[in-house]
Formats: structure tokens, C-alpha cells, sequence
């Protein structure tokens, strides 16, 4: 279904197979879970560490978080010492107490990204996001704001600022991120309408002139 063929995975090289991975998760989609899984737990399918970690992120983000919880649980010395490795644990870990609703340690991991890399997207996405669970709206919005410079069209990024600038009483600059983030592609205007972060909004003009625009969008006949 997907055109890629495992036969001559062995013959890869590591990199190449790090690679293969990659690509085969964006052509499966949730269809390579099984796959994935197989990578990170048959040592004759895949002998290296570092393959098997690019399968469980790859999991992960699929929301599969089985995966990497067992690498991290076999500490294995030789990855934590590759920064860009041990980095991905800390995040990896910190998704994981975030799925369980345990904001203040999933930050505590998040932290330990930045304070080797004060200017990681991913790392101060995650912290913003991680402290808007926890209701720390200054906190959260400082992070959304270093990530939004970092990477200024990333939607998420804009519409989770815009929720944090809502719920901290930041009505104007709650409704720039958001416009924002609808221009950046985030035009689910069903999950706009309901979300409890914006209520704070709902009164403003603005927000109903771009509720409105976004359905009327959608309405418009094909050009």
C-alpha cells in the first residue's frame, strides 16, 4: 500500500534505516504501528539502539507511548550520552507524565532541555503547553512566545498562545494570536467555536467577525 519495501532494510546503513523509518511512518500513518514495534523490540530485526529509539519517537508520536517507556526503563548508557539523544528521552519522558496528568514533573523533564537549550522549539512548546494544563497562564505564555519566535507560522503554537493570553485576561493579544494562527492554516472553526479556553473571547467583535469568516469559507462554493 504504501510502495515501501522491507526486504533490503538489514542491507541499510544506519543512517539509511533511520531514514526509511521516517518516511515509512509519513506514507503509513497508524498503519505502521505493528511494524514499529517489531523495530524496537526484535533484536535480529534491528540490533542498533539508535534505530530502535527513531521507531519508539516515531510511536510516540503516533500516541503510542509503550515503546519508549521500555527503552527509557533499560537506561542504556551509550544513548543518554549523545546530547540530541538524551534530549529526546527528556522530552519523550516528559509527554509521558503530561498523558498522566502529572503537569509539574512533565515540566521538570522539559526544564532540563532548556537549560542546556534555552531556544528549543520543541522543548518550550511542550513546557508552554505543560503549563497551560497546570493553569500557570505567565508561564506558559512566556514559552508559547520564545516558540511562536522560533517558529512564527507554526499554528499550533499561535492558537495554544492565543488560549493562554485568553485565560490570563489578555483579551487583545488572545485574539492577534488567534487570528494569527487561523492565517497560519488552524481553521477548524467547529473546535474554535467550543473550546472553554477561548469563552473569555466570545463577547468580541473580532472574534465573531473571524467565527463567521472561517464558516463562511468553508460554505463558499469551489472557485
Amino acid at each position: 500500500r504504501t510502495g515501501m519495501d522491507f526486504r533490503d532494510y538489514p542491507l541499510l546503513g544506519f543512517r539509511d534505516r533511520r531514514r526509511f523509518i521516517i518516511n515509512y511512518v509519513r506514507a503509513a500513518g497508524r498503519d505502521a504501528v505493528p511494524t514499529l514495534r517489531a523495530i524496537v523490540n526484535d533484536e535480529e530485526l534491528e540490533p542498533l539502539n539508535r534505530v530502535k529509539l527513531t521507531a519508539a519517537e516515531a510511536l510516540a508520536g503516533l500516541g503510542d507511548l509503550r515503546a519508549i517507556r521500555e527503552l527509557n526503563n533499560r537506561r542504556i548508557p551509550e544513548l543518554m550520552k549523545i546530547p540530541e539523544i538524551s534530549r529526546e528521552f527528556f522530552l519523550l519522558q516528559g509527554l509521558k507524565y503530561q498523558e498522566d496528568k502529572q503537569y509539574e514533573l512533565a515540566i521538570q523533564e522539559f526544564q532540563k532541555i532548556l537549560d542546556e537549550s534555552p531556544f528549543h522549539f520543541q522543548a518550550n512548546y511542550h513546557i508552554a503547553f505543560a503549563y497551560l494544563l497546570a493553569k500557570n497562564y505567565k508561564k506558559s505564555i512566556h514559552h508559547f512566545v520564545i516558540a511562536r519566535r522560533i517558529h512564527p507560522e507554526d499554528m499550533l503554537t499561535l492558537y495554544n498562545l492565543s488560549c493562554a493570553y485568553s485565560l490570563d485576561g489578555q483579551i487583545e493579544n488572545a485574539l492577534e494570536a488567534l487570528e494569527a494562527s487561523i492565517k497560519a492554516g488552524f481553521i477548524d472553526h467547529g473546535h474554535i467555536g467550543r473550546d472553554p479556553d477561548l469563552d473569555p473571547l466570545r463577547g468580541e467583535d473580532k472574534f465573531k467577525e473571524l467565527l463567521n469568516e472561517l464558516r463562511g469559507s468553508e460554505n463558499a462554493p469551489p472557485e
